[in-house]
Parts: structure tokens; sequence; C-alpha cells
């Protein structure tokens, strides 16, 4: 299956809450307020953005034209708050994913929602047979977040993620098609 082309067909997933849509350069502010935030940053491997120059570059190169990265957008105001993306292995028909929500609406309910819509498009509409996360210890609310979407805590990879400058452990959750509801 050519997943790039079958995820052009989604460009647009509605949740109760959350809408998950391609990103535009109208976003450049919003990208900026969250990825500019070392709070929302700091278990990610990027650095928190520095200008809206520098969001726009990252977004021209890796949000615009992207059918596997999503914007969580508020549906009443279309605000963009964070970002999920899909990375899919063809070859062994499973997909991982990663994600980054904007400090002012943690808590709330949207990442989960927002990961729901993912794995419904992951195994309802692309027919994946696994999907998997990663995060590290010390980010606690990432894995509730997965277990809440019905994942399973899997194992920890030993300082397998190198976080600005520092080898971290990651704990890996996974779910089956066969055990998504």
């Amino acid at each position: 299956m050519d997943y790039e082309f079958e995820l052009r067909k989604y460009p647009r997933l509605e949740g109760k809450d959350i809408i998950l849509r391609r990103f535009t350069l109208g976003d450049a502010g919003d990208v900026f307020e969250y990825a500019s935030d070392p709070f929302v940053t700091e278990h990610l491997t990027w650095e928190p953005h520095g200008s809206v120059e520098e969001t726009i570059t990252i977004m021209k190169h890796l949000f615009l034209n992207n059918p596997c990265m999503y914007a969580l957008a508020l549906p009443d105001s279309d605000k963009c708050i964070g970002s999920i993306d899909i990375r899919i292995d063809p070859k062994h028909n499973k997909a991982g994913f990663g994600y980054c929500l904007g400090r002012p609406y943690w808590g709330q309910g949207y990442m989960t929602q927002a990961l729901g819509l993912l794995l419904e498009l992951g195994f309802g509409k692309l027919g994946l047979h696994r999907m998997e996360g990663r995060c590290c210890p010390e980010n606690p609310a990432s894995g509730r977040v997965m277990e809440r979407c019905g994942m399973v805590r899997e194992g920890v990879t030993r300082q397998s993620a190198l976080v600005k400058g520092e080898y971290r452990d990651e704990i890996i959750y996974g779910l089956l098609a066969s055990e998504f509801h």
C-alpha cells in the first residue's frame, strides 16, 4: 500500500473537542507559541524555537504538504494548539507517532482525543497491524495518554533516546489491530 497516497485522503479528522488538520503557514504564530516553550519541549529531541522565523523555516521543511503531520486545532477558533504525526513502517505494517501540545491545554483530554483519532486512522483506514509510541520515564503524562487510548506498556529501552545531549531511557507502548476497540 502507498501509505503517503492513502494519508492524503484524510486531510481532516474530527473529534468531539479537537480537529486534526493539515498545517498552513497561518499557523506559524500558534506553533511558535507552543514550540518556544521550554516546558513543552523538555522531553522532546529538539530545542525550543527561538523565533517565528525559525518556526516558519521548520514548518516549510517538515509540516507543510506532509500527509503524515497533523495540526491539533480547536473546533470553535481553529487555533493550532499542538501537533501529532504518524510514522509508518510499511515493511512491517506498523506505525509510530509523536505529539506535542501547548502547555495551556495540558490535562484537558485534547491529546487523548487526538491520539484516538490517529489510532482510528491507522487501524481503521490504513489497515495497520500495530501502532507504538515511546516516552521518557520523566514524562509520565505522555504514558497516561497512551494508556487511556488502550495502549499497553511493553517495556523499557535503556538510553535509547538522545534528548538535548543526554541519553534517556524510553518506555514503549504498543497496540495491535486485534486489540483496538
